[in-house]
C-alpha cells in the first residue's frame, strides 16, 4: 500500500532534477512538468487507510492555493471531536537565502482520530510570496495527527517533513516559522548507469561515499544519475529532526528520496567528528514516501528508526557502515555519537 501511495504522490509532484553547488536553479527538464487543475479549490485526497478500509482514489493534480480559503468558513470546533479539530493550515516556504519559493508543493497527510484512516491530500502550491493556506477535507477534521511534506519540483532542494503540533487550540494552525528548503548538490563522482545490476561507488558533494546498485534505487522513476544530496549545516532551520529520539551531530538529506529495494547500500561518511579508529556511531533514517528496513519493517513519515552502527576505519578518514549496517533508504540520515 505504501508503494502505491508513494507512486501516486510522485505522479502528483513530478520528478526532481539535479542541481549544481550554490545554484539550486529551476531546471527545464520535462520531468518537472506538473498537470494543474486550475479550478480546484477544494482539498483532494489520496486514501491510504490500510487493508481494513475502503478504496484508494487518485486525486486531481495539485491545485493552486486559494487566495482566502477561510473566508466564510464556520470556525466553530466540533464539540463531539475528542481529537484535535483542525479546519485548515497556513504558512510560507523559503529557500536557505530566505527568499520566498513560489509554486512549492505543500502536502498534508492526516490520520483520523475516529477510525485511524490515513489520508494524504493532494499537494497545494505556494503563491508568489511563498505563502500557502488551505482547508482540510470536511469529513476529516477530527484528527489524531498531521504530517506536512514540503518540496519544490524541478529544483534541487531538500524535501522537508514536519509533524503539526496538535496541542494548538486554534482550529486554523498557522506556522509562524517558514519552511526552509536547503539546496542540494550534484555528486562529485557518479558513474553512468550502464548495467543497472552492477554495484558502483558514488561520491556525494560532501564526500560521502555510497556503493550503489541503480536497479535497487527505487525513486519512483527518477534515474539514479539525478541523485543530489546535502549535509545540513549545524544551525539548519529544519523541522524533521524534532521528531528524532536523539540530537544528531550530523544530518544528511538525499534528493530525490528513494527506497533501497531488498538490500542496503554500503556507506562511508567522512570522519569530520574527531573520532578515532574503532569508535562507533549510531545511524538513523527518517521515513518519507517509502522507507523499508532490511528486516522488512516500514518507517513512516517523520519517523526516525535506528538501523545500524558505523565504525571509524583504521585510517580514521571514514565512518563505515556496511552489510546489515548499510543504508536501507535514502531520505534523511542522522548520525549520533553515543555518550560514553
Amino acid at each position: 500500500m505504501k508503494k502505491l501511495i508513494w507512486m501516486l504522490s510522485l505522479i502528483l509532484v513530478g520528478a526532481c532534477t539535479s542541481g549544481t553547488p550554490g545554484g539550486g536553479q529551476d531546471a527545464t527538464s520535462d520531468a518537472g512538468d506538473v498537470a494543474v487543475d486550475e479550478g480546484n479549490t477544494e482539498p483532494d485526497v489520496v486514501l491510504d487507510a490500510g487493508t481494513d478500509s475502503g478504496t484508494n482514489t487518485i486525486p486531481d493534480a495539485a491545485a493552486d492555493v486559494n487566495d482566502d480559503p477561510f473566508a466564510g468558513v464556520d470556525l466553530t470546533p466540533d464539540p463531539n471531536c475528542e481529537g484535535a479539530y483542525i479546519i485548515g493550515t497556513s504558512g510560507s516556504v523559503v529557500g536557505e537565502d530566505n527568499e520566498p519559493i513560489d509554486e512549492a508543493f505543500v502536502q498534508a497527510c492526516l490520520v483520523s482520530f475516529d477510525d485511524g484512516q490515513y489520508v494524504c491530500m493532494a499537494p497545494k502550491k505556494t503563491k508568489q510570496d511563498g505563502s500557502f493556506a488551505f482547508l482540510m477535507p470536511d469529513e476529516l477534521r477530527c484528527l489524531a495527527s498531521v504530517t506536512m511534506r514540503i518540496l519544490k519540483p524541478a529544483r534541487a532542494v531538500i524535501t522537508e517533513y514536519c509533524d503539526m503540533d496538535l496541542t494548538d487550540p486554534n482550529v486554523i494552525v498557522h506556522w509562524e516559522d517558514p519552511f526552509m528548503l536547503y539546496d542540494t548538490y550534484d555528486p562529485t563522482e557518479i558513474p553512468e548507469e550502464g548495467d543497472a545490476e552492477v554495484e558502483r561507488t558514488v561520491v556525494l558533494y560532501d564526500g560521502v561515499e555510497i556503493d550503489m546498485i541503480p536497479s535497487k534505487f527505487f525513486s519512483g522513476g527518477a534515474p539514479y544519475e539525478e541523485l543530489t544530496s546535502r549535509r545540513l549545516p549545524a544551525d539548519a532551520k529544519v523541522c524533521a529532526p524534532k521528531s528524532a529520539p536523539v540530537e544528531f551531530e550530523g544530518i544528511y538529506v538525499f534528493q530525490p528520496e528513494a527506497d533501497v529495494f531488498h538490500t542496503t547500500f554500503n556507506t562511508r561518511l567522512p570522519n569530520d567528528y574527531g573520532l578515532e579508529a574503532g569508535d562507533q556511531v549510531d545511524l538513523y533514517v527518517m521515513g518519507g514516501l517509502s522507507c523499508g528496513l532490511l528486516n522488512g519493517d516500514k518507517v513512516g513519515e517523520v519517523e526516525w528508526a535506528h538501523y545500524g552502527v558505523g565504525t571509524v576505519e583504521e585510517t580514521g578518514a571514514f565512518i563505515e557502515a556496511t552489510g546489515d549496517n548499510g543504508l536501507p533508504c535514502m531520505v534523511w540520515l542522522g548520525l549520533d555519537i553515543p555518550t560514553p
